[in-house]
């Protein structure tokens, strides 16, 4: 869904390519509806001229039968109408009908060619097509005097201005992705979403909200208004957004706008800035205007001028995220990473955010002092895992001078102080002229760091435009990290989803061998034995072939685990089933039945071939030569066997499995280190142990 941005915020669902007869109305039934409307004046002034031209034919026709007397005032008169039209005609044409044409001719570039033209790029996405560039043709256009054609203006031109955020933002999803280690901050779009959170808790009642960001290509802050709209959506339907307008990080800028919309706007019941900046000009535009405390103020980040809002009540909340901590975590982390070869179990560092009201705003902020840090904060700070052998540097990259800043440079400056004693020295750096992010500035600064010796590097991530310098630096040898805001391409999201999806199978089968395996041993647990006794059961009784179980003991493993201890014993078990499950065919299945028993169920196998199985893995058991000094006479680990088959006529697992249990008994009674069956008795002295190999 891309958004087309509107005063009432309206979403426009682009699911596939439009067949033949919907492109044939968007390229021509549109435009052909708006040449409608805009004819109705030209229809009027036509009849008006053509009653014109009456009047001047039934003047002349007067003047010709009746003198000069009579005809002269209706032909002066004809002729002061005829030149007050063409005047009103020129006057009309170039307030109203002209401007009117340019926007309409803007409408019909926007509906007919730039529209479509994402439209055919979705579907080309949706078909597994490479995304081509796409350029917005449709061009903002004047705003008219005229209250009725300066509001479509504004509309259309707010139209075009979210088309182009929009393409933007297509057009950065498509590049690659940024192959940096990890990333330190908020996430943006939980950030959006606690805010409408705030906003659904204070306004009941529901109502207009403005929205208030400073550029609308600005990707972070964009999924912070994704995150807030799609809360609003979800759960505060009656909060709608009723307009959005750039900053540009203007405080003079932002107070005229929220002026004018306020004014157009009389009913709006709160505003929601994504950024601390804009938060300022929205005060003044309310103070003006008388309306502090009667429109909910939603913003972010405790800064000075945000938090003397908030403890006047004009500011109803805002949302921190740990600005101290993104500068002196992400440096800390880049040592690690440098020094001692740490790397992250998760990539994505999330910051704490904490919603702050005047209630509360003790807890994170003081007079004078700032962000008041909590001690659990601290607590949870990174420390240098070591000193490094070489003298490590590390360049952390920060955006032009602004209050929200100076935390992220204090921190920046704290492990700067922490690193120094590790042999590694931390830079803060602002490059030149980067007022707001410039990708043409930022980019070769980062080569320049690259050319001068630095071993890792840390820098906000707002453009991705940016991500072909960072891959970079990355392929040059450096460590590079991205902290605050991390604009994410439509390529790492898939190769992230794709390498989450991995873990994710792994887990599910690491879970599922958990829910069906004996965590020591390996071997199936009772759980899954009972499931495929009774299908094993079913199978006998319905195709008559023949299934057979085993079960094998440990002989005197008490004694066992009295000498050698548990450790040890745990150790045996693990080798005896690794033993067993070697001895039988893939086919079968092994059991732990409980304690040091095990069962074998074998399929498709008689009475005297189980047999046989049995011995062959109980001579290989006694065979590994584990020592065992209470088993006597043979001193190593032995087991005892007691083989059972199903019956093949009203087969029972409960008398298939009771019958090797008393096989399993005689086999014990009479000296172990035997192997017996259900139908007879029978003792084999085991082949003589290799010897032992040791506890």
């Amino acid at each position: 869904m891309i958004r087309a941005g509107s005063d009432e915020g309206v979403s426009v669902p682009l699911i596939a390519r439009p067949d033949a007869a919907t492109e044939q109305a968007l390229r021509s039934n549109l435009p052909q509806r708006i040449r409608f409307r805009l004819a109705r004046p030209r229809a009027s002034w036509t009849h008006l001229g053509l009653w014109l031209a009456v009047a001047g034919v039934g003047a002349a026709a007067v003047l010709s039968t009746t003198g000069m007397s009579v005809a002269a005032p209706i032909l002066i008169g004809s002729l002061g109408m005829g030149a007050g039209w063409a005047v009103t005609s020129l006057i009309v044409g170039v307030t109203l009908r002209r401007p009117i044409d340019r926007v309409a001719t803007s409408m019909e570039t926007l509906a007919a060619r730039d529209v479509l033209a994402l439209v055919d790029e979705f579907a080309n996405l949706a078909d597994g097509e490479p995304p081509g560039q796409i350029e917005v043709h449709a061009r903002a256009v004047a705003v008219p005097a005229d209250p009725s054609a300066r509001r479509l203006a504004e509309a259309l031109n707010t139209t075009i201005a979210r088309l182009q955020g929009g393409v933007h933002q297509f057009h950065a999803a498509s590049q690659e992705s940024c192959r940096r280690l990890f990333y330190v901050g908020p996430d943006d779009y939980l950030l959006g979403c606690g805010c409408a959170e705030a906003m659904g808790s204070l306004l009941p009642n529901g109502g207009p909200v403005l929205l208030m960001t400073p550029r609308f290509r600005h990707s972070g802050v964009e999924l912070r208004r994704r995150g807030f709209e799609n809360t609003l959506r979800e759960r505060f339907p009656a909060i709608h957004v009723a307009g959005a307008v750039e900053s540009r990080f203007d405080r003079a800028r932002t107070s005229r706008l929220v002026v004018s919309f306020i004014q157009t706007h009389p009913q709006l019941a709160g505003i929601y800035c994504t950024e601390a900046m804009g938060v300022v000009g929205c005060i003044d535009a309310l103070k003006a205007l008388n309306r502090t405390g009667r429109v909910v103020v939603i913003c972010h980040d405790a800064v000075d001028g945000t938090m003397a809002a908030v403890r006047a009540g004009i500011i109803a909340a805002t949302i921190t995220q740990d600005p101290f901590g993104q500068g002196h975590d992400v440096a800390v982390h880049l040592f690690n990473a440098v020094a001692c070869g740490w790397r992250p179990s998760e990539t994505r560092l999330i910051s704490t955010a904490e919603t702050v009201t005047r209630d509360n705003y003790r807890e994170h902020w003081q007079p004078d002092l700032g962000m008041a840090g909590s001690a659990a904060a601290a607590e949870h700070r990174p420390r240098p895992l070591g000193v490094a052998s070489r003298h490590v540097r590390i360049a952390v990259l920060g955006v032009h001078d602004t209050p929200f800043w100076e935390p992220v440079r204090s921190g920046v400056i704290a492990a700067g102080r922490e690193l120094s004693r590790c042999n590694a020295s931390v830079d803060w750096l602002v490059p030149e002229s980067d007022d707001e992010f410039d990708v043409g500035v930022r980019g070769p600064a980062i080569d320049a760091l690259c050319a001068e010796g630095y071993d890792a590097i840390a820098t906000p991530l707002y453009d991705l435009a940016l991500v072909p310098y960072l891959n970079g630096a990355v392929d040059r040898g450096l460590v590079v990290a991205t902290f605050n805001s991390e604009a994410s391409s439509l390529q790492g999201l898939v190769a992230t989803l794709s390498k989450e999806r991995r873990a994710l199978e792994i887990a599910t089968g690491d879970l599922q061998l958990a829910v069906r395996r004996d965590p020591l041993t390996g071997a199936y647990n009772r759980r899954v034995m009972d499931a495929d006794l009774e299908e094993a059961q079913v199978s006998v009784a319905t195709s008559g072939r023949p299934a057979t179980v085993v079960m094998l003991d440990i002989d005197h493993f008490k004694a066992y685990n009295d000498v050698y201890g548990h450790t040890a014993g745990d150790q045996v078990l693990r080798l005896v089933a690794g033993r067993i499950q070697r001895d039988i065919r893939p086919m079968d299945r092994l059991y732990r039945y409980g304690g040091e028993e095990f069962l074998v169920l074998l399929s498709e196998t008689g009475l005297g071939e189980a047999e046989t199985v049995a011995r062959r893995v109980a001579l290989g058991i006694s065979n590994m030569g584990l020592v065992h000094k209470r088993n006597i006479p043979w001193g190593v680990i032995t087991v005892s066997a007691g083989v059972a088959a199903y019956a093949s006529e009203r087969p029972s697992t409960a008398d298939c499995v009771a019958a090797a249990d008393s096989a399993l008994y005689r086999s014990k009674a009479s000296g172990r280190n035997t192997v017996a069956t259900s139908h007879q008795e029978s003792k084999t002295e085991l082949l003589e142990p290799k010897g032992p190999v040791g506890r």
